[in-house]
C-alpha cells in the first residue's frame, strides 16, 4: 500500500485563470517517488500552463503545489532547484557563449555551501568534480572546451539535461525533450530518461505520443484545462474519452 511519503510532487485543485479563461482547471495530480509519470494533452490542453504554475513560472489563482509534502505554491523557480525540483525547457536555455564544461560548473555552483557562494567560480572543487561527471556521463568529453552555441540541436538538449541534473534534484520535470530532434536524437533521448529514471523521478511533458506510451509508468491526460484520465499507459490509451480528444473519434 502507498503511503504519503511515496508522493514526492503533488498539486490540489490548481488552477489559473486568463481574464474569463480557465487555462487550467482544478487539477488534482500525485506523482509518486521513481518512475516516469508523463503529462499528455491535444493543442490548447493547458500542458505548458500547468508546467509554468508548478515550476513558479506562473502563480496560480487558486489551489495548491507541493514537493514531498512542503507547500510550493508560486515559489521562483531559481528557488526551486535548491528544494529539490529541476526543470529543462521546451526552448534550449543554456549559455550559448560559455563552454559545455563552463556551463555545467555554474549550475552545480549550488552543490557548495553557502561561505563559497561569492567566490571564483574556479575554487568550486565540488563543482567542478560534479561537472566532470556529468561531462562524461552525457558523452560530451569531446565537446567539454567547446562553446554551448556551437553544439548540434541534440547535443544542447543532453546538455540542457544534464545542466537540470547538475544540483542533484529529487524530481525532474522535463518539457518536450525530443522537440525538433532527429530520429535517431529522438531515440538516444529515449534511452537516457529511461536510464534517468532508475535514479530519480522524471515528469516528462512531451508531444510525441509513441515515446510517452513506451517509457511512462504512469500517463496524466489532460483536456481544456481539466485532467481527463490517469492510468497506466494501456489503460490510458485504450479510453474512449482519451482517444476522442487527444487521438480523435477514430
Amino acid at each position: 500500500m502507498n503511503s504519503a511519503d511515496d508522493i514526492v510532487l503533488e498539486t490540489r485543485g490548481l488552477s489559473v485563470n486568463f481574464g474569463g479563461l480557465k487555462a487550467v482547471d482544478n487539477v488534482d495530480i500525485a506523482v509518486r517517488r521513481g518512475g516516469i509519470t508523463s503529462i499528455i494533452g491535444p493543442n490548447g490542453a493547458g500542458k505548458s500552463t500547468f508546467y509554468n504554475l508548478v515550476t513558479g513560472a506562473i502563480r496560480p489563482t487558486g489551489g495548491q503545489v507541493f514537493l514531498d509534502g512542503r507547500e510550493i505554491t508560486g515559489t521562483p523557480t531559481h528557488k526551486l532547484s535548491a528544494m529539490g525540483l529541476s526543470r529543462s525547457f521546451q526552448i534550449t536555455n543554456l549559455f550559448p557563449q560559455s563552454t559545455v564544461f563552463e556551463n555545467l560548473r555554474l549550475a552545480a555552483h549550488a552543490l557548495e555551501p553557502w561561505s563559497l557562494s561569492l567566490q571564483p567560480v574556479g575554487r568550486a572543487k565540488r563543482a567542478e568534480a560534479k561537472a566532470e561527471a556529468l561531462v562524461e556521463r552525457f558523452g560530451l568529453g569531446s565537446k567539454a572546451t567547446e562553446m554551448a552555441g556551437h553544439l548540434s540541436h541534440g547535443e544542447q538538449r543532453r546538455l540542457e539535461i544534464a545542466v537540470a541534473l547538475a544540483c542533484d534534484p529529487k524530481i525532474l520535470i522535463l518539457d518536450e525533450p525530443t522537440q525538433g530532434m532527429s530520429h535517431t536524437d529522438t531515440e538516444d533521448a529515449s534511452r537516457m530518461v529511461r536510464d534517468l529514471s532508475k535514479e530519480i523521478t522524471i515528469v516528462l511533458i512531451e508531444h510525441d505520443i509513441d515515446i510517452v506510451m513506451d517509457l511512462s509508468h504512469t500517463v496524466i491526460v489532460l483536456a481544456q484545462g481539466r485532467k481527463l484520465a490517469e492510468g497506466p499507459p494501456a489503460a490510458v490509451r485504450a479510453n474512449k474519452d482519451v482517444q476522442t480528444a487527444y487521438f480523435g473519434a477514430h
